[in-house]
């Protein structure tokens, strides 16, 4: 059974939450296609950047990947490109994001993860228009001396693990997770096992 979902939190990403509900069924359907043989959510930002973008089309908007944008204002404004573009008939996304690596059985604050939040609402800010929206990607690992207990029972590992996400990041506007099982327990190169993907959103004011 596919693990996937979306906690809104903001209502101005109201308009965001079926395109990233779309975004966990693309996840799956990757995955699936190779037969489990392959994760896009893997690959670092820019995969999971373009399965949003994906995503986006599917739920009837459109978007762009690294479109130029004008960043900065006043004496630091300069051009620049910015992430992802993503429109509806009444909503403009103008999206920066990051990816990270976290680990299933993982709890509480992870410093890299909150650095990656700053980070993305730093640049989120820097863009002129629509709804500037920070996201950050998380790949969660199982290591390999973990994989018999994450094989006892997946669904409560990753159902703690969203759960976990959600407590520690309560103050996203939008959390999304999609967990194919095609790739329950697809391996890396590093020999750890990956499988699935969550996503932070935040909406993001210019000056806070």
């Amino acid at each position: 059974m596919h693990l996937t979902g979306t906690s809104l939190r903001s209502s101005r990403l109201k308009a965001l939450e079926p395109i990233v509900q779309t975004w966990a069924d693309c996840v799956v359907a990757y995955s699936t296609f190779h037969n489990g043989d392959d994760a896009a959510y893997y690959y670092g930002e820019r995969p999971n950047v373009s399965v949003l973008c994906s995503a986006a089309w599917v739920a009837g908007a459109v978007g762009i990947e690294e479109y130029a944008a004008e960043k900065g204002f006043g004496p630091k404004a300069r051009p620049g490109r910015a992430d992802l573009y993503i429109k509806g008939r009444d909503f403009y996304f103008a999206i920066e994001a990051k990816h990270r690596w976290d680990d299933i059985f993982s709890e509480g604050s992870n410093t890299t993860i909150q650095d990656a939040i700053v980070s993305a609402k730093e640049d989120a800010r820097d863009v002129h228009d629509g709804t500037r929206v920070a996201v950050v990607f998380l790949a969660p690992s199982c290591k390999s001396d973990s994989l018999f207990e994450f094989k006892k029972n997946p669904k409560i590992i990753i159902d703690r693990y969203v759960e976990s996400i959600q407590s520690t990041y309560g103050d996203a506007g939008l959390i999304g997770w999609s967990f194919p099982q095609s790739t329950r327990f697809i391996e890396g190169s590093d020999g750890n096992f990956w499988p699935g993907v969550a996503v932070l959103a935040y909406a993001v004011n210019r000056d806070s």
